[in-house]
C-alpha cells in the first residue's frame, strides 16, 4: 500500500510503499495494525496515522494525527497531536471490505455513458491518464466500431477509442443480442494486437456531472417532482392523468435560468430559442445570421382554418 508521508529532509510531502497485514481473526492478540494515512493539511504538513486497535474490551479504528517539525538541524520529525486523536469503536463481528480499481469494467457500466454522448451529443468525461491517479478530461471525440460480427450465434465485437482533454484510451468488448436485436449479455476483452502497446489503453473509468438541484426527474422509472421547490411557490404541479407519471410541472423559468447561467459561464454571449432548445453563440454576426434565418422562416408560414 502507498503511504503519505513527509520527507524528513525537504518537508514536502512524500510517499512510500508498505506492506500491510491487519488481523482479523475473532482470537487476534490486542494490539494494533496500520491500515494507511490521511493527509489532513499539507501546508501544516499534518497527517493520520489510522490503526485497527484491537483490545480486551473490543476493537476500534483510531487515527492520530502527527505534525511533522523542523528542528534545530534543518531536517523534519513527526510530533504527535493527542488531542486530535480520532477513535470510531467497531461492532462484532470485525468485517473489512476491499474495493480497486478495474482496468476492464463491465461494458454496462459505460455504454449508457457512451449513448448519451453519441445520440444526444452530451458532455461525458474520462480518466485516460495511465500515472495520475485520477485526472478527469472532458470527451473531445469517440469513435465506434463494429471489428468482427457471428450473426449465428448474434455476437459482435466493438472498440471505441475515446479521446479525452488529459490522453487517449480503448475500450473492447463483446456482445450477444437477442432474436429481436436487443443486447442481452456483454464481456470487456483486452485490446487488440493493433492497439496494444500503442498510447491508447483502458481508461480508468467514465462519469458524467448532474446538476445538483433539479425541478423534476426520473429515479427508478418513475417522475419525480422537487418537493421543496413545490412548497415555495418556485415551481407549480397540475395533476394532468396524460401526463407522463401523472402530473405536469410547470418550470419553464427554472430551465431557462440553468441554461443562461450555463452560457454565461461557458462564454455564450448570444443565444436563441427555437423548437424549445436553446442555441447559444460566442459570435455576434452567427448569432444575427442565425435570428434573421429563423425571422424569415417564420414569416414564411402560412395557418389554415
Amino acid at each position: 500500500m502507498q503511504l503519505d508521508t513527509v520527507n524528513p529532509t525537504t518537508g514536502y510531502l512524500d510517499r512510500t510503499t508498505q506492506e500491510l497485514s491487519v488481523d482479523l481473526r475473532p482470537d487476534a492478540e490486542p494490539g494494533r495494525d496500520l491500515l494507511g494515512t490521511h493527509v489532513q493539511s499539507a501546508e501544516d504538513r499534518a497527517v493520520f496515522q489510522v490503526f485497527l486497535e484491537r483490545s480486551d474490551d473490543g476493537a476500534a479504528i483510531v487515527a492520530e494525527l502527527e505534525r511533522w517539525e523542523r528542528g534545530e538541524d534543518g531536517t523534519y520529525a513527526a510530533v504527535p497531536d493527542p488531542d486530535e486523536t480520532v477513535e470510531i469503536p467497531l461492532t462484532w463481528p470485525l468485517n473489512v471490505t476491499l474495493s480497486r480499481e478495474m482496468k476492464r469494467d463491465d461494458p454496462d457500466v459505460f455504454s449508457n455513458l457512451l449513448g448519451i454522448a453519441l445520440r444526444l451529443g452530451r458532455n461525458i468525461n474520462a480518466d485516460t491518464d495511465a500515472d495520475a491517479e485520477v485526472w478527469n478530461g472532458t470527451v473531445t471525440a469517440i469513435d465506434n466500431q463494429r471489428l468482427a460480427e457471428d450473426r449465428e450465434r448474434r455476437t459482435e465485437r466493438w472498440r471505441v477509442g475515446v479521446d479525452a482533454r488529459f490522453g487517449k484510451a480503448t475500450l473492447e468488448y463483446l456482445l450477444r443480442r437477442d432474436a429481436q436485436g436487443a443486447i442481452v449479455a456483454t464481456c470487456p476483452v483486452a485490446p487488440g494486437p493493433d492497439v496494444a502497446g500503442s498510447a491508447r489503453q483502458s481508461p480508468d473509468f467514465l462519469w458524467q456531472d448532474f446538476p445538483d438541484v433539479g425541478s423534476k426527474g426520473v429515479e427508478q422509472g418513475e417522475w419525480i417532482v422537487n418537493e421543496t421547490m413545490v412548497e415555495r411557490g418556485i415551481v407549480a404541479v397540475d395533476w394532468q392523468p396524460g401526463a407522463p407519471g401523472g402530473f405536469y410541472v410547470f418550470d419553464d423559468h427554472i430551465k431557462n435560468t440553468f441554461e443562461l447561467l450555463y452560457c454565461g459561464l461557458a462564454g455564450y454571449g448570444w443565444t436563441v430559442v427555437h423548437g424549445n432548445k436553446r442555441y447559444g453563440f460566442t459570435d455576434e454576426d452567427a448569432w444575427t445570421a442565425a435570428v434573421e434565418r429563423l425571422t424569415a422562416l417564420r414569416g414564411a408560414l402560412s395557418f389554415e382554418d
